[in-house]
């Protein structure tokens, strides 16, 4: 099994090979991230990931100007309040795949993807990790939940709700997901 996806790299990686990586390829060896064309590559075995999620965030985007203008011509002042809340949404798609360091340290390694993408990578590692291990979420079989990965996906999964619900803004979900990632 040889597959390759288009993915973007936030953060988690191993080595500096990771910084800029454009590319997540899967072979029998486990998971290599690169820069596309690039022989140098960031390694992490099968034995060594535990699991991957995938994980959508939802962004409003502000009040728009030009569309309370033109709503304002067309339907006046209703229309001037409607054309500027009216947006459209933003979604960004976070892949985060659990693993170990050669240093037995749990770290999560964090991708951005398309939907697409997002959702056949989380399938085929899934797969692998079934077929390899019996389970596609190893977290459970090794002494790492309390090193807090578990605790770590669930905060990003909430901080998301928070950010959909209009309770945090933008900022402020960047600046805890930050947090969360680095801890």
């Amino acid at each position: 099994m040889k597959s390759k996806y288009p993915v973007s790299y936030i953060s988690g990686g191993i080595n500096v090979y990771s910084q800029g990586a454009k590319q997540l390829e899967i072979n029998d060896e486990g998971l290599a991230l690169s820069l596309i064309m690039s022989k140098q590559k960031d390694f992490i075995s099968w034995e060594d990931i535990l699991s991957i999620e995938v994980v959508h965030e939802v962004e409003k985007k502000n009040i728009s100007m030009g569309k309370a203008i033109g709503g304002g011509i067309l339907l006046g002042p209703v229309g001037a309040v409607l054309g500027g809340v009216s947006g459209s949404k933003k979604t960004s798609i976070s892949v985060l795949i659990s693993y170990l360091t050669p240093s037995k340290e749990e770290k999560v390694l964090t991708l951005t993807a398309n939907n697409n993408v997002a959702n056949k990578l989380k399938s085929d590692i899934d797969k692998e990790l079934s077929n390899r291990f019996g389970t596609s979420n190893r977290k459970s079989n090794k002494a790492t939940v309390e090193l807090g990965i578990t605790n770590r996906i669930d905060a990003l999964a909430k901080l998301a709700e928070l950010k959909k619900d209009g309770i945090l803004s933008a900022e402020e979900f960047a600046e805890e997901k930050k947090k969360i990632l680095s801890s």
